[in-house]
């Protein structure tokens, strides 16, 4: 266009997206101060502006919050007791380990579904499904034999239970010491355990086997 032709059509539409592009000019018209019409068809006011074009991306946007997933472990513990044999009732479990609760420790071998003990006592079970482990309750049997700890000359004591990085037992100086986990597998072993720091230890249930001139203890600690 020439001369004094200001307006050739409306304004542009707003630009769309990011980057955005500019709108189109509206439809054309005459204007007496205008030297030259404007070539579109003929219009008594101004065309509206165009929309904006699209831009081929669009702008930032802040991330959505995070997502917090709790798990938590649901074994069964429960147990069924016929005759003399008691059976594990969790039949998703991955492994199972029998403790006396005498002396909580476990007993050597018997890591099935079922345990028939060979004496008089108390019994429970470490159950393990996956990443999780639990224990039952214990269960009396009695009609079988003696047991072999049925006559303790000395009770240990181990204090503080619950620990955090140490302990005192009340055995003689002699004594000499396991610590095992939950399934039975030794984590320290020696004498002196007054100086020992468990601090390196993680959380858990753990059962302290004491060996004190003829008679040996366990007892179950937690940290």
């Amino acid at each position: 266009y020439t001369g004094s032709c200001l307006h050739a059509g409306g304004n542009p539409g707003a630009g769309g997206g990011y980057p955005g592009a500019t709108g189109g000019k509206g439809a054309g018209f005459n204007d007496n101060l205008c030297t030259v019409n404007n070539p579109a068809t003929a219009a008594g006011s101004y065309g509206a502006g165009g929309g904006g074009g699209n831009g081929n991306g669009s702008s930032f946007t802040e991330g959505t919050d995070g997502i917090c997933i709790i798990s938590w472990c649901n074994i069964d513990v429960s147990t069924t007791v016929t005759g003399i044999t008691i059976t594990a009732n969790d039949t998703a479990a991955t492994s199972f380990q029998w403790i006396d609760c005498t002396v909580e420790m476990p007993i050597d071998g018997d890591t099935s579904a079922s345990f028939t003990p060979l004496y008089d006592g108390d019994y429970a079970v470490i159950v393990t499904e996956g990443g999780c482990t639990d224990t039952s309750a214990c269960v009396s049997i009695t009609g079988v034999g003696i047991n072999p700890y049925q006559h303790l000359e000395q009770i240990i004591t181990v204090y503080p239970n619950p620990f955090t990085n140490t302990l005192k037992v009340s055995a003689g100086k002699n004594a000499s010491f396991q610590l095992m986990n939950a399934v039975g597998q030794v984590v320290w072993s020696g004498k002196q355990i007054e100086t020992v720091d468990f601090s390196f230890l993680p959380s858990n249930v753990y059962l302290l086997k004491v060996m004190d001139q003829n008679q040996t203890q366990v007892i179950r600690l937690v940290k």
